[in-house]
This record gives structure tokens, C-alpha cells and sequence, in this order.
């Protein structure tokens, strides 16, 4: 992404983008913020997290969950999410069937000390499941007994990448089908996409599956953002693979392969 961080430090830019969407769930039917963190804090100092339903479809509903930022200055993953979530909200009729919970910004702590991570958290584990005292795995455990989720989706990013790469830890074979195929069909017309399933050798490891005593499993997908690309092309091209993968696993749940 472009960006001059003399003239606007990353925390600034992440309100800016925070911002209209906050106002916006104001008034809208479909967009909901939330705020999670431990109390008591300031609204200010919990991090921030957007809810979307799409319109109930004949299917039950497939729940996912989208989350950005892992470190604090993979602020090209928050942008992409911003976007994607600005431009669903517009278009609502892209999500029937779907809920979506976005976190773009879970390492607000570090983002705002202007770190990739904390002192606190480079000398803990900020593995989920381990007993953590990290504040944002904390709150992404949570939220991971709080749903039932389908679908995990991690965005991290690539700082000198120039293209978008998918990885995909699916949670059945139908599903790993499904997904697998219209990302196929999305790289035929993407020549700078790269896609697996199980990946060996990904180049971010899958982060917040498998969940503890847990029969089924969401299926986990790692999306890396490539910094070299400029903002408008990130933002375009993340929320068009968003759509892909979701779009996907709708159709996989409508022919009760999840």
C-alpha cells in the first residue's frame, strides 16, 4: 500500500478507515460494531469489530469469520477488510445466507505502540489454546466458543509481495472441492494468484484452528495481502477473493457438503 508514515502514523490511517463504518452501523440495518476487549477499559483502548447479515436464505446460515492485523503493522490486511466490508454493506444482496463477524484491527495494542508486537507478547505465547495472556488471542478465543463459525479467515501480510496468495485447511472433502474449485476458475483470469490446500509449507500457518473439543472443525484460510500492490488494487482484488471463498461455501452448504 502507499503509504507515508511521516505524514500520518498507521494508527491514524486504521481510524480513518474505522471510522465511516462505525457511523455508518449508526443507521444501518445490517451492520453492527462491537467492541471486545477485558473491563474496564476505554472504548478506545478495545478493539473493534464489525457484525453483517445478509438476508436469511433456505439454507441454514453459514457463519464466518474474517480478522486482520495480526501484527501491528499489518495494517494492508485491515485496509482490505475496511473494503471489503464497505462494499458488501452497499451491495447486502452479495451476502444472503451469510453472517459475517470482522475483526480488521485485532492487535490494536501493538498498532498503537507502533510495534509489530508488544514487549508483553514477544516474551508470551501469542498462540491460541496455549493459556495465553495476550489480550487479542484472548478475545479471538472467545469469539471462537462465542459462534459456531464455518469459516476462519486470517489475512496476513506479504510486505514485499506483489500477489495475493490463498491458502486453504479445509474441514471436509466437500468443502476443500468446493473452495478449491472457484479458486481455480479465480486464478485462470488472476496470472499474480496463488492458491493450495494443505499447504506443506504455507507461507503463514494456519492460526486459530483446530479449536479444542470441537467435533467439527471450521475450515481455516490464510489470505496473505501483498504490500506491493497499491491500495486500490488490494482492496479490489481482497474483497473479490472474500467473495469467491464465501460465495463458495454457500453453494457447499447448499448441497449439504458443510
Amino acid at each position: 500500500m502507499d503509504t507515508n508514515a511521516s505524514d500520518e502514523s498507521r494508527e491514524a490511517q486504521v481510524d480513518r478507515w474505522l471510522n465511516p463504518l462505525i457511523e455508518l452501523s449508526i443507521e444501518s440495518p445490517s451492520l453492527i460494531v462491537g467492541y471486545g476487549g477485558k473491563q474496564p477499559l476505554k472504548r478506545s483502548e478495545m478493539v473493534p469489530y464489525f457484525h453483517v447479515c445478509g438476508r436469511s436464505g433456505m439454507h441454514k446460515t453459514l457463519r464466518v469469520l474474517v480478522v486482520g492485523g495480526w501484527l501491528g503493522h499489518e495494517i494492508d490486511s485491515t485496509w482490505v477488510i475496511t473494503s471489503f466490508l464497505t462494499k458488501i454493506e452497499q451491495r447486502m444482496r452479495l451476502l444472503s445466507g451469510i453472517e459475517v463477524t470482522a475483526y480488521p484491527i485485532i492487535n490494536r495494542q501493538a498498532l498503537r505502540r507502533g510495534e509489530s508486537l508488544t514487549g508483553e507478547q514477544l516474551h508470551s505465547t501469542t498462540k491460541l489454546w496455549q493459556d495465553s495472556p495476550i489480550a487479542h488471542v484472548e478475545i479471538l478465543e472467545r469469539e471462537m466458543w462465542r459462534y459456531d463459525y464455518d469459516l476462519v479467515i486470517m489475512l496476513r501480510e506479504a510486505s514485499l509481495g506483489h500477489g495475493f496468495t490463498t491458502d486453504v485447511w479445509p474441514s471436509s472433502n466437500g468443502i476443500e472441492l468446493a473452495i478449491g474449485d472457484a479458486l481455480k476458475r479465480y486464478a485462470s483470469a488472476a496470472p499474480d494468484f496463488a492458491w493450495s490446500s494443505r499447504p506443506s509449507n504455507p507461507r503463514f500457518g494456519r492460526t486459530l484452528t483446530p479449536v479444542p473439543d470441537r467435533s467439527q472443525q471450521p475450515t481455516e484460510i490464510v489470505i496473505s495481502v501483498p504490500g506491493a500492490q497499491d491500495s486500490k488494487t488490494q482492496g479490489n482484488e481482497g474483497s473479490a477473493i472474500l467473495l469467491t471463498v464465501l460465495h463458495a461455501a454457500r453453494q457447499a452448504r447448499a448441497e449439504g457438503l458443510v
